[in-house]
């Protein structure tokens, strides 16, 4: 059994891609808003993406872009 969250938001920075030993790690932050009014809370995750995927999605994603995410457990 997994436990999965998905989600759509925008990006709050552009997406940077580093070097981890001898993988890249593509990491970005993702603001997604809930409520409406005076209610209104914006909720802030952190992500990774590693390997190829990664660095193909950095050519393709800056700020303020929406995009939508599926995180799997």
């Amino acid at each position: 059994m997994s436990n999965s969250l998905s989600f759509v938001g925008r990006l709050g920075g552009d997406p940077e891609l580093k070097e981890v030993g001898s993988t890249t790690v593509l990491e970005f932050s993702i603001a997604n808003n809930c409520g409406f009014g005076e209610k209104k809370t914006t909720n802030w995750f952190r992500a990774a993406i590693w390997g190829k995927q990664g660095e193909s999605l950095q050519k393709f994603q800056q700020k303020p872009k929406q995009i939508r995410t599926c995180l799997f457990k």
